[in-house]
């Protein structure tokens, strides 16, 4: 009897380090899964951003079913996305044709109300003076924009902030009756709700319409 209870517990246990098939009698050497179907898929646990484990093991993949939603898998480190084509940075993906610039000191105001432009992926949404990360990753924002002519000399700074943050700027002093061209870059990394906006700094005032040609283009680059 004592064998028999032996022979079974084998038979009953080898499977467990055997490779497994499901739907499948011959599943692949190389694998030690495989799933075969025709008319079903694979479907991996789901999860919101929150309910993610924080001792995860490497490799461990789920989808999110909220915020940035997609594939995620970690890295030993952090939780990083598998990004489907359709997400695959390009060359310029986001514009504010008609960009949000906030005048400092003083009370802030739009120059102007451009509508933040998709051209591509669905970046950023836009506020009444800044554009709101929707996806992300490490962006490259540029921006131009020309001075206008003023009857004094003034020295002006255009930051690029984050989160109301100056996190880059360009300083120049304008000379009277020229127009002045500034442009700058930053990259960041950045997150869904960050907020980014170009803002000046100046002692002068300067009328809402006379900052012109203002272009505000954001890349991801991953």
């Amino acid at each position: 009897m004592k064998q028999l209870f032996t022979v079974l517990f084998l038979s009953i246990t080898a499977p467990v380090f055997a490779q497994v098939g499901v739907g499948t009698t011959t599943p692949h050497p190389s694998a030690q899964l495989e799933v075969q179907s025709t008319e079903k898929g694979f479907l991996i646990p789901r999860m919101a951003q929150a309910q993610r484990p924080a001792d995860a093991a490497e490799g461990l993949m789920i989808y999110q079913t909220d915020g940035d939603k997609g594939f995620y898998y970690f890295n030993g480190t952090t939780w990083d996305k598998l990004v489907p084509k359709s997400e695959a940075p390009t060359t310029t993906v986001s514009d504010l044709p008609s960009a949000y610039v906030t005048l400092l000191p003083g009370l802030p105001f739009a120059v102007s109300t451009g509508v933040l432009t998709p051209m591509g992926v669905d970046l950023m949404t836009s506020s009444p003076s800044e554009a709101i990360v929707v996806r992300g990753g490490n962006y490259l924002i540029f921006y131009t924009f020309n001075y206008p002519s003023i009857p004094v000399a003034a020295s002006v700074t255009a930051q690029i902030a984050v989160n109301d943050t100056p996190a880059s700027e360009v300083v120049k002093n304008v000379t009277p009756f020229g127009t002045t061209s500034f442009s700058g870059s930053l990259v960041a990394s950045l997150v869904p709700g960050d907020r980014v906006k170009l803002q000046l700094v100046t002692a002068l005032f300067v009328p809402s319409g006379l900052i012109t040609n203002i272009k505000i283009s954001y890349i991801r680059l991953n």
